[in-house]
């Protein structure tokens, strides 16, 4: 009898440790739900923020792609993330490498988020007709 009774005194408090356990998961589910989305908004519009970035080169951006041989041909990152995380490159100059350089190191202080998404699509850099081109994967 007093297994009986301890039996159900148990399942009682199991069927109430789970209704109070619920809502808890629900709520916990639903706010990492909202933080991802956030997160995804948040790096959208910081992408398409440095997406344009090439119609903001300066006056002497032409230089940036000119060359001589393959050699003078370098693969930069030319937003915040590495194109391994979303990020975007180009195919540029020495000159254009160290301009890409200097500006990142100025504007990507502050930026930590990245999408995980693949955006490597140079297999190599080429000069062709004294112009710094991508050949693609």
């Amino acid at each position: 009898m007093k297994k009986e009774v301890l039996a159900k005194s148990r399942n009682r408090l199991k069927r109430k440790l789970r209704r109070k356990i619920q809502p808890q998961v629900i709520t916990i589910i639903l706010t990492v739900i909202v933080i991802l989305f956030l997160g995804f908004l948040l790096n959208w519009k910081i992408s398409k923020t440095y997406d344009n970035q090439n119609e903001n080169l300066p006056e002497t951006a032409e230089t940036f792609y000119s060359c001589k041989t393959d050699s003078d041909c370098i693969k930069v990152r030319t937003t915040c993330c590495q194109c391994s995380m979303g990020g975007n490159e180009e195919c540029l100059s020495v000159e254009g490498a160290s301009y890409y350089g200097d500006k990142l190191k100025k504007e990507c202080q502050n930026l930590t988020l990245c999408p995980a998404v693949f955006n490597c699509k140079i297999k190599s850099c080429k000069c062709v007709k004294g112009r710094c081109t991508k050949e693609l994967e």
